[in-house]
């Protein structure tokens, strides 16, 4: 038995669907500024949702069809593009944003909906231009840089990209991918409820679209084939 990726990409009718985004900042996924894209990650395995990069829409991305949630990890310096790409694409007004705080001790989350909540200029850049009012943001702590005065190490990690793109410790990687990303879980299935009724009380026609599906099919294949 042999898994080969599926010639024929399956598609599901998605309507009004919410979208969960995983914003990084280094092409590194064990890097500070990319715990977003890491937790987007873990999560998706959890929610056994496939992920495939898409040209298109500048990111990997997947959709659970139990949660009627896409899934999408953007590119380096594209999360704008693909952000507005995504919601335009299929006209999400709810959604979740996963990214990081450094005012936040390691390992921290914190929860939070509506506009003018980001903590550093990178975040304002992307969703300054877009109206994100049904946005629940979750930030998730990388730590601060040594410093004896806290305002010093703020300003010091709001602009010091080494920081951003320097490596968590293994042993910080092994709390992020098993303490932290429960609690990071929880908070997106909390969002998921509220967002999901919030979308049943708004009674409001929505168009559908097609969705590619990404999966793997089991074929029969025989050894003698060099597989």
């Amino acid at each position: 038995m042999v898994k080969i990726p599926s010639l024929i990409q399956p598609t599901v009718t998605i309507t009004r669907p919410l979208f969960l985004f995983g914003i990084g900042d280094s092409s590194s996924k064990y890097a500070r500024g990319s715990v977003g894209s890491l937790m987007l990650q873990l999560l998706a395995k959890r929610y056994r949702v496939g992920l495939k990069n898409s040209l298109v829409y500048n990111a990997e991305m997947g959709f659970s069809q139990k949660e009627n949630v896409i899934f999408a990890n953007p590119f380096r310096n594209k999360e704008e593009l693909s952000l507005k790409s995504i919601t335009n694409k299929f006209q999400c007004k709810e959604g979740i944003l996963i990214y990081y705080d450094h005012t936040l001790p390691i390992g921290d989350i914190s929860t939070e909906l509506g506009t003018n909540i980001h903590n550093s200029k990178h975040h304002q850049h992307i969703f300054g231009k877009f109206n994100t009012e049904s946005f629940h943001h979750i930030k998730v702590g990388i730590g601060l840089p040594a410093a004896t005065n806290r305002f010093v190490a703020l300003e010091f990690a709001a602009l010091n990209q080494d920081f951003l793109h320097s490596l968590f410790h293994t042993s910080q990687i092994q709390y992020l991918s098993t303490q932290v990303i429960e609690k990071v879980a929880t908070a997106v299935d909390q969002s998921i409820d509220v967002l999901q009724q919030k979308i049943k009380d708004d009674k409001q026609t929505a168009p559908s679209f097609k969705f590619f599906l990404t999966q793997q099919v089991v074929l029969n294949i025989p050894q003698n084939w060099g597989f």
